[in-house]
């Protein structure tokens, strides 16, 4: 279980499972292609090569689970983890996804405090992150099936909306 599936919503991951191709086609996708350059650029600047692959387990009703991320750059000075955003306008940062994200990267790598780095036209935000969720938040969030998550928003920026039977768009 990935770190990015626990504030999604919950039918992705069968999603992603029925149409592997269908993520695979959002990598040509241009503002995908600008937040990868932008991401590999910070990495550059930052002079951290490495992939920042970490894991976590935790038990529910006898069943373990591993939650595993990727962080985006750990600043090889203070060793704090940054979570890089492309964002075309920063009115509404920090978001509430974006923050669990990086909070669910704190609880995994046992570290107190991270950043979260908004980068676009209007320049850089930054937003330093102190509040890992304790084990029981990380349970709930499991244990929470949602479909969609953040019903105000996520399924317009679905990738599988189009042909999900759970949208909460009345497209079809």
């Amino acid at each position: 279980m990935f770190v990015h599936e626990q504030f999604e919503c919950s039918y992705k991951r069968e999603m992603r499972k029925k149409f592997p191709d269908v993520e695979k086609a959002h990598t040509y996708n241009a503002r995908f292609a600008v937040g990868v350059l932008i991401e590999e650029a910070l990495k550059a600047r930052f002079r951290d090569v490495e992939e920042h692959r970490y894991e976590k387990e935790v038990e529910i009703d006898g069943v373990r689970y591993v939650v595993s991320g990727i962080v985006d750059i750990v600043d090889p000075e203070t060793k704090v983890p940054i979570e890089v955003k492309y964002q075309t306008s920063f009115t509404g940062v920090p978001r509430e996804h974006h923050l669990l994200q990086l909070r669910l990267y704190l609880w995994v790598t046992n570290i107190g405090k991270g950043e979260l780095l908004y980068v676009g036209p209007e320049g850089l935000k930054a937003f330093e992150v102190k509040s890992p969720p304790i084990d029981d938040e990380v349970i709930s969030l499991i244990r929470d099936v949602k479909i969609p998550r953040w019903i105000e928003w996520e399924c317009g920026y679905c990738l599988y909306e189009a042909f999900c039977s759970k949208s909460v768009l009345r497209r079809r």
